[in-house]
This record gives structure tokens, sequence and C-alpha cells, in this order.
């Protein structure tokens, strides 16, 4: 496997897998041909910095991360937590029943040929109400219905989602940044 790094000294510090080369100078890259160490390097890539000891040979690992933030820095891991407990209790509140009403409202349009994007909802909206057919708004407005609580989830995430790049981009002594991303959660 070849892997994105930065070199220090005496370490190689891996930062991700990539798949090829191109564009990056020698000292960019690492290429590991141990399945052990492949399998290890994986196993713990994204939750721990992994760095490669140049005089001994060997795998040496850093602090354990969250959402790639190092666990010691307790304020930035605190706000990621408390962004992903308010999206999980958010995500928890629509239940299993809603998706899968979704999915099969979805599926049964398909089966009458009516195929709704983002791009052509408000004209197939107003196709299936100009059918008069009474099964087809009916599907319509059930399909509304669900992808109403449904966005519920998708805002939670997104939310979630600009939280963690806010923290990333934040140093941990950055108390006002830090108090003003979590005045937001």
């Amino acid at each position: 496997m070849i892997y994105k790094v930065k070199r220090t000294a005496h370490k190689i510090h891996i930062i991700k897998k990539i798949l090829t080369t191109d564009g990056l100078n020698r000292e960019d890259y690492f290429e590991i041909d141990c399945d052990d160490i492949n399998i290890m390097i994986n196993a713990n890539m994204g939750t721990r910095e992994i760095f490669i000891n140049t005089i001994t040979k060997g795998l040496e690992f850093g602090d354990e991360k969250f959402y790639d933030i190092p666990v010691k820095d307790i304020k930035r891991v605190n706000l990621i937590k408390k962004a992903k407990l308010n999206m999980e209790s958010l995500v928890q509140s629509v239940d299993m029943i809603t998706y899968i009403n979704y999915i099969d409202i979805n599926n049964e349009l398909y089966s009458h040929g009516i195929f709704i994007t983002e791009n052509n909802r408000e004209e197939k909206y107003l196709e299936i109400l100009e059918t008069g057919k009474e099964n087809l708004i009916d599907l319509l407005e059930n399909l509304l219905t669900n992808k109403d609580k449904l966005s519920v989830v998708k805002s939670a995430k997104s939310n979630f989602d600009k939280v963690v790049e806010a923290v990333k981009e934040t140093q941990e002594d950055d108390i006002e940044a830090l108090d003003k991303i979590a005045s937001g959660i």
C-alpha cells in the first residue's frame, strides 16, 4: 500500500492511504509491501497517529484521536461529542418505519415511471397533481410527509459536519473561537 506521509528527522508520519503517487515528490509518500504492517496501520488509521521510526524500523503510535482531533485536546473533543450527541438524538427521533415508508413510496412512484430528484421535484409534483389519480396524489402526500421527517436527520448531519470542520480548524487554546462554536451547538 502507498501512504501520504510527512517526514521528520527520525520518523515518518503516515497521514493517509493513497492510490497514486502522481504529482507527489518522493519524500511525500511511502510504500509498504508487508500485509501484516498494512493491516496494523489500517486498523489504527483515523483513531491514532501512526509513525514509522526510521532508526528502529518499527511502527509507533501517537495519541488517540476522536474525529482526527487528539483526545488530549479536551475542549475540542468535548465540542464534537456534544454535537454528536445532539445529532444522534435527532436521528433517533425519526423511527425506522419512516425510512422504510419513504423507500417504499419512492419505489412505488418509480413503478409508475415517476422519478423525483431535487432538480425536478416541482415539475414532478405538478405532473402528479395534474394526473388527478388519487393513488398517485396520496403517494405524493405520504412521500412529502416522510421527506419532511427525514429532513431533520439530513439537517442534523450537516450541522454536525460543520461543527467538526470548525473544531478541526480551531486551536485548543483559542477559547473565544471554541465558545463561539459551542454557542451554535
